[in-house]
């Protein structure tokens, strides 16, 4: 079975509810639209490349596997 990410409480304590800093992710850039599940994200760039991340159990990153993905992958 594939484990789901899990939410880290003492993660939240150490970071500020109010920090919504963009922080930049390597390989994906003009990013047009983000679509986010409970568990993975979708990125669609001004080009038309889409890349995936997260959990993939169910196959919902459109990978054609349930393997997650822990770095952005291009689908």
């Amino acid at each position: 079975s594939i484990d789901s990410p899990r939410f880290d409480s003492q993660d939240a304590d150490e970071q500020s509810s109010n920090d919504l800093t963009l922080k930049p992710i390597d390989g994906i850039s003009n990013v047009k639209q983000v679509s986010c599940g409970i568990y993975h994200t979708i990125f669609l760039c001004e080009q038309g490349n889409v890349f995936a991340i997260g959990n993939n159990q169910y196959g919902n990153l459109g990978t054609n596997d349930y393997c997650s993905r822990f770095f952005p992958v291009q689908i």
